[in-house]
């Protein structure tokens, strides 16, 4: 699927060389993501998450030990998928050897009704892994403004 995916047949690279050309088509698609990008990171940031930046992609990753989440970034994927609805992509099967295992990142190149729907997802998900590493259930509070 990987290879499927961000493979680029020779006629898909001719369109993005016309498109490219085309600055009337790539800009409201670049304020579409911009501001895809910041409803997402608004709302996770109210959920409690500490994200880091996300320039030049689509992609939002999410520092989960920053955000008081004690469980690894497979555990938490197959939680919040599981549990709360909301597919996150665990970072640690990109890298070789000892890999971050805290981090998780979400696509925002959604609709605004997915990127909410999502994000009251993660702020269950947050809570589910919170009191499944925690003795007294309690959620650590929202992360400090940075």
């Amino acid at each position: 699927h990987q290879y499927l995916t961000f493979a680029s047949p020779p006629h898909l690279q001719a369109a993005v060389a016309v498109g490219l050309g085309r600055p009337e088509w790539l800009e409201p698609m670049r304020a579409g993501f911009d501001r895809a990008r910041g409803r997402l990171a608004a709302g996770l940031e109210e959920a409690g998450y500490c994200l880091l930046e996300s320039d030049a992609t689509y992609f939002q990753c999410v520092d989960l030990p920053a955000s008081g989440v004690r469980i690894d970034d497979m555990a938490f994927a197959e939680l919040a998928v599981r549990e709360a609805g909301v597919a996150v992509i665990p970072l640690s099967p990109f890298t070789e050897g000892e890999a971050e295992r805290g981090l998780v990142r979400l696509c925002f190149a959604k609709t605004d009704e997915t990127i909410d729907r999502g994000l009251e997802a993660m702020a269950r998900a947050r809570g589910l892994a919170h009191s499944r590493s925690s003795p007294s259930g309690e959620v650590p509070p929202k992360a400090a403004e940075g």
